[in-house]
């Protein structure tokens, strides 16, 4: 198999000859490699973006290929897959595993393990994958983009704006009005929408929807297909400690992400906040969360997602707070 590599809008593209049989695996593969690999960008826990091999079995008279991928952390309570594959590329075989913490494999009842019989191994050299969101970050680092949009943040001026107590214009959170009686709440989700509206980027805000409980009102928006063709896209992940640093991670590659959670009583209102690009240990993140901007009662620059939703929070880990990333590059 002979690859080459071409550059194309800052995206290395993967182009091969086959030199090898046809019948080693079905070219299908490929693509569902592709789509897989992307997969495990958004959930480490399920592998890196890195194809080892692709292995074929036989099960009775079918032949079957299963797509192995480097391991990339452990995450001892996560249930992962093994996924066996027949020449459509359809799933045949899904056998999910508990991992450490659980020790439960479950397998089709339909399915006799004992017949997957090993036939060979493939190996092709790469796999390219376009990461679903723009940049890559680290914990200990911030890209240009990463501080470009932390200089951003901080121009917001949130602990000089927005203040609780105060009716704001939403936009630039000054006191408007000094003597009005109502619309004197906090202003969490106005600041979120005037952040990301100077941004270039849109996420419900008035005058489609009021400031009272915009927070529940976007955490509803944000699962929508409007949302989703305004470029927002949930980040998941059933390892939190490993959702925290993902965040984190998209956050200081210069990603606009907002972490926003409803209230289970419609007539109070939720929380939204917007992760901070910040450097920090991973021991931090598994403490008390990634760093996020927020106005509440009280406004902060910095302030971990723990402290900052503490009053929407029953445990740590959460599981009641939703992270959502921008797919559209910030005009800073």
């Amino acid at each position: 198999m002979i690859y080459h590599f071409k550059m194309l809008s800052g995206v290395v593209v993967l182009c091969f000859s086959l030199h090898a049989k046809a019948q080693d695996y079905p070219s299908c593969l490929d693509t569902e490699a592709k789509k897989v690999a992307a997969m495990h960008q958004q959930n480490s826990c399920e592998g890196s973006d890195k194809l080892l091999r692709i292995d074929q079995y036989r099960y009775h008279d079918t032949l079957l290929y299963q797509l192995v991928f480097e391991r990339s952390r452990p995450c001892p309570d996560y249930v992962s897959s093994t996924v066996y594959y027949d020449a459509g590329c359809a799933v045949k075989i899904r056998i999910t595993d508990g991992g450490i913490k659980y020790r439960r494999q479950v397998v089709p009842m339909y399915v006799d393990t004992r017949q997957i019989q090993f036939i060979k191994t493939n190996q092709p050299k790469q796999i390219t994958t376009v990461n679903p969101y723009p940049g890559s970050g680290s914990l200990n680092n911030l890209s240009a983009r990463g501080q470009a949009l932390q200089q951003f943040y901080l121009g917001m001026n949130v602990e000089q704006g927005w203040i609780a107590g105060s009716h704001v214009d939403w936009e630039t959170g000054v006191a408007d009005h000094p003597d009005a009686t109502a619309g004197n709440h906090t202003h969490c989700s106005a600041f979120v929408a005037a952040a990301c509206k100077k941004t270039g980027i849109y996420i419900l805000r008035p005058p489609q929807h009021g400031q009272l409980l915009l927070a529940n009102a976007q955490y509803d928006w944000l699962q929508t297909s409007e949302a989703a063709k305004s470029g927002w896209k949930e980040i998941t992940n059933n390892n939190r400690n490993a959702l925290y640093e993902q965040v984190q991670q998209l956050a200081n590659a210069g990603n606009v992400i907002v972490a926003v959670c409803k209230n289970p009583d419609a007539t109070k209102p939720g929380h939204a906040a917007l992760v901070m690009p910040k450097i920090i240990t991973a021991d931090k993140i598994s403490d008390a969360g990634p760093i996020v901007i927020m106005a509440g009662k009280h406004n902060f620059n910095y302030i971990s997602l723990k402290n900052g939703f503490k009053s929407h929070l029953d445990n740590w880990p959460e599981n009641v707070i939703r992270f959502f990333v921008n797919q559209n590059a910030p005009s800073l």
